[in-house]
């Protein structure tokens, strides 16, 4: 038989999983401000390199060596791809007779593509290096345990009849449930010494309660881009970037479900459309929601509502007959929208992406509907049998569901916040495992300015800087900067805060650039000068470098 299409499906399906992820870091990034929008892209791209090795080094082994007899984890027989010939199938649950080097190829991008989704926790909050050291050993703790669990012909979730197509409970509710520990460790836990580095108190900041009821007129007064919009004050800056990620995520998701079945055939078909059918009625269940909430039609809350739509289609697409995907994606929409609002939960999270109600929530939503929709019929498009779902008489396998997606969900929870503690403890004796970021200014942080060398190359800010005769000369069309030394203020400039000059000469006038205003500015009595236009392109780069190397800012975000 001419296996041929079917490798070449898989290494197709290969691309477009990897293809999600900088579809996801475009989506975090265009969400976030202009403060973390670089930092949140690099650290995609870094972690998936790491996680990637980790899954060439060992990973791949551990979760689907074919020797293992436990139920929990693999070994390392294929440690660094070894010990694999062309011949050896994977010890998974849909062996097709696909060889093992390709199957790992395949499975090495979902779990690159799990860190990726976690890496959104840390805009504006944590720091880059200790995600990294913390995505390697995640991944070697966290995912390869849970997805041998119901990945692995040994695992116990497999075991007992779980039903996970392609990632329910290892990618999202795993995702999910470690997000929201990361959360709790940047927000509320402290871990306090004295001076022989002995822990003296772990505490936790009790944080803002307050009782939330959903009503019409209470989500009229949030922003109006919806529950999912971001709401600690920082703008989403870009949201176009935001949604060509989403589109680009979507579009990888065809090989994330569809890829899954290792084969091309007509239960690869059925699991395409059921993935396409789940987004479309999410993102429009989400957005109608949205309209009878009283708020405008909005980009962010479809591609909220997609994304929910196909989080939770993902554990039962090659299982659900595609009708039972309108289900899946419109109720997962509603869920997720219900969890959104209430305003408690919001208050303790503060995570204004959401990760955890769209992938933990939407996980286990999905895997309970895995429980009522999967049909045997389905699986008999490739010649598997299966029990089915409720809809064939198989009540009990929605408990059994329920299992697997809570075990995964609190296993990765607390796994993760006790890897997180030992990495703050030693941070003690390791600064640079110190998980939160923090400004030099006091003020709220800017991963870009603070952590990366790119900044200055794509943005430059000048906020609100006098002129003076020294800065006039040099801003006028043609003039060269001088070489040497920050500018000399005018002695009047030099000795007063610029906010104390109600009285500006003519070459002692404010600029506005970038959007930004001081408080109280008046355009009508600060005008920009004949020769000090936002024509001149050249202009603000000018005054920007000499705001920068007088004390002002560089990658500060609009507002």
């Amino acid at each position: 038989m001419d296996t041929t299409g079917d490798y070449a499906w898989i290494m197709a399906s290969t691309a477009l999983v990897f293809m999600m992820v900088p579809g996801i870091a475009l989506f975090y990034s265009g969400l976030r401000s202009q403060t973390t929008a670089l930092s949140l892209i690099w650290l995609s791209m870094m972690a998936v390199s790491v996680v990637s090795i980790q899954w060439f080094l060992f990973g791949y082994s551990l979760v689907f060596t074919q020797t293992s007899t436990s139920r929990f984890i693999g070994n390392f027989k294929y440690a660094l791809f070894l010990n694999i010939d062309q011949d050896d199938a994977f010890a998974g649950v849909r062996a097709h007779d696909t060889p093992a080097m390709v199957f790992g190829l395949f499975q090495g991008m979902f779990a690159a593509f799990t860190i990726a989704l976690v890496t959104g926790v840390i805009a504006e909050k944590g720091r880059l290096l200790p995600f990294l050291i913390f995505s390697f050993f995640w991944t070697s703790l966290v995912y390869d345990p849970i997805a041998y669990w119901l990945w692995n012909e040994q695992g116990w979730g497999n075991h007992m009849g779980g039903l996970d197509w392609a990632g329910g409970t290892p990618v999202h509710i795993c995702s999910g449930a470690a997000t929201l520990a990361y959360t709790v460790m940047l927000k509320y836990i402290r871990v306090t010494t004295d001076d022989t580095h002995s822990i003296t108190s772990i505490s936790h900041d009790a944080g803002s309660w307050k009782k939330y009821i959903f009503s019409r007129a209470q989500r009229s007064k949030r922003l109006p881009s919806g529950p999912t919009a971001l709401e600690a004050g920082l703008e989403s800056h870009n949201m176009t970037n935001a949604m060509l990620g989403m589109l680009l995520v979507w579009f990888g998701w065809f090989g994330f479900n569809a890829g899954s079945e290792l084969k091309a055939n007509m239960r690869a078909v059925s699991t395409f459309i059921a993935t396409n059918i789940a987004a479309c009625s999410g993102g429009v269940a989400y957005t109608l929601l949205e309209r009878m909430a009283g708020q405008k039609w909005s980009g962010l809350g479809f591609c909220t509502g997609a994304f929910a739509g196909l989080v939770a289609i993902t554990p039962g697409a090659g299982y659900v007959p595609p009708w039972a995907a309108l289900i899946f994606g419109s109720t997962a929409a509603a869920v997720c929208f219900g969890f959104e609002a209430i305003k408690w939960l919001e208050d303790f999270l503060e995570e204004p992406l959401h990760i955890t109600i769209i992938h933990g929530v939407g996980g286990l939503w999905g895997m309970f509907l895995t429980g009522i929709f999967a049909d045997k019929n389905i699986a008999l498009l490739d010649g598997s049998v299966i029990d089915g779902g409720a809809i064939n008489g198989n009540g009990k396998q929605i408990p059994i569901q329920l299992a697997g997606g809570f075990g995964g969900f609190f296993y990765s929870f607390f796994a993760t916040l006790g890897l997180l503690i030992i990495m703050q403890f030693l941070s003690i004796y390791f600064p640079s495992l110190e998980l939160r970021a923090r400004s030099r200014r006091g003020a709220l942080v800017n991963l870009d300015e603070e952590e990366l060398e790119d900044t200055g190359a794509y943005r430059l800010t000048c906020r609100y800087h006098p002129l003076t005769h020294y800065e006039t000369q040099y801003s006028r069309p043609g003039s060269a900067l001088p070489q040497s030394g920050r500018p000399s203020l005018s002695p009047s400039i030099q000795n007063q805060p610029h906010h104390h000059h109600h009285h500006h000469s003519q070459h002692q006038q404010y600029i506005e650039m970038d959007g930004h205003s001081p408080t109280g500015y008046s355009h009508s009595q600060h005008h920009i000068g004949p020769h000090q236009t936002r024509s001149d392109v050249g202009l603000p780069a000018r005054i920007g470098q000499m705001a920068y190397d007088s004390g002002g800012s560089r990658g500060s975000g609009s507002r």
